[in-house]
């Protein structure tokens, strides 16, 4: 059997290499010449999967260690009989973890706890219920809007329209891409939208770029300075508007969902799909485990100390882009990123914090 896969899937050859031969290269640089022979392909969400790049090939199985699958050729791959898969949900508390650390970094240094704000959640799939789930242990007031969400879900009676969402303190955005269907995502908010954002409001986009319209949104930043943008992901990645960071509060390089145990889970879920596609048995490749003790100074134990806990786990400012910041340099931030460990992998182990103090520590994610 012959894969190819992205050299940059987490603990690709430890999982894959005994199961054929394993050819390793950047997934940018994967082309129909490389993959004319292959049976399996694996992909990030940087490797566009279509007919330009299946067509006339050997692919059976291919599979994407990403939560998402926007750039998968579903329709083709289906008519064609190729196998896919994809590992929603791996990311989804890394993308949450990061939420609250923009917010500790936003909120620095201010006597105004943004506990008191209210946030308009867009998207309850994995990533959003997941952090209404931790909104909720906060006490913090939080609506959904969500086209898709069952009835009968756990946060169905937060459901709001769209407008009702972005008119929110904090509106964060946590949907798939998709441009057709009764609810496409591609510019979900445009113009008309992002003028419903509340005053002094912060916009979160940890989900896909294209589902804020760029231009617009400069417009926007532009003529409302007291709005804020949080963006992790970009229109045009990896060349992005050098406009529209200059205009964000807090820019990254698509690594909100970046934690180890997040990269993990996903190449154990394509690694689970591949074998049982192939007929083989599962091996179990080397990991570390168990919770880390959270270090936590005396000096933190103060009213920001939340804040200090959340960004002591993880300091959001250490991944700000360089503003400006090339093509090849956004790549390379993301590609060689050292993956963060997550709240959950953090244990609370100041002897000083008060009940109240580790009530909201564990509501936050960490564990005891």
């Amino acid at each position: 059997m012959k894969i190819v896969a992205d050299q940059d899937i987490f603990q690709v050859a430890e999982y894959f290499s005994t199961h054929g031969k394993l050819v390793l290269m950047p997934g940018r640089e994967i082309t129909r010449k490389h993959v004319s022979d292959v049976d399996v392909l694996l992909v990030r969400t940087i490797t566009d999967v279509s007919s330009e790049l299946l067509d006339n090939t050997s692919v059976k199985f291919v599979a994407s260690a990403s939560a998402g699958f926007d750039h998968i050729d579903t329709a083709y791959l289906n008519k064609q009989g190729i196998r896919y898969v994809y590992a929603p949900g791996c990311n989804a508390a890394g993308v949450v973890d990061y939420f609250f650390a923009a917010m500790a970094w936003l909120h620095r240094g201010s006597n105004v706890s943004w506990f008191d704000k209210s946030v308009g959640v867009i998207g309850c799939g994995n990533v959003g219920s997941r952090l209404v789930t931790r909104l909720n242990k906060l006490g913090i007031n939080c609506l959904v809007h969500d086209p898709f969400l069952p009835l009968a879900h756990e946060h169905s009676s937060k459901l709001v329209s769209l407008g009702e969402a972005l008119s929110c303190e904090i509106a964060t955005v946590h949907t798939s891409l998709t441009k057709s269907g009764t609810h496409p995502t591609f510019h979900l908010l445009g113009s008309e939208q992002l003028q419903q954002l509340s005053d002094n409001a912060v916009l979160v986009n940890a989900s896909r770029g294209e589902v804020v319209d760029s231009d617009a949104l400069k417009i926007v930043l532009k003529e409302r300075p007291d709005l804020s943008a949080v963006l992790d992901v970009w229109e045009g990645e990896p060349d992005i508007s050098q406009e529209l960071l200059e205009l964000a509060t807090i820019g990254t390089p698509h690594i909100a969902g970046y934690s180890e145990n997040g990269k993990r889970r996903a190449t154990e879920m394509v690694y689970s799909a591949f074998c049982e596609f192939a007929g083989i048995h599962p091996q179990s490749a080397d990991s570390e485990t168990g919770p880390l003790k959270a270090s936590l100074s005396e000096e933190a134990l103060d009213e920001n100390w939340v804040r200090s806990l959340l960004l002591q786990a993880y300091p959001i400012n250490q991944d700000f882009l360089p503003r400006p910041v090339s093509a090849q340099a956004f790549e390379r931030l993301r590609n060689e990123y050292r993956f963060r460990k997550e709240f959950s992998d953090y244990s609370l182990s100041c002897k000083t914090q008060t009940p109240e103090q580790r009530r909201l520590g564990l509501a936050l994610g960490f564990a005891e």
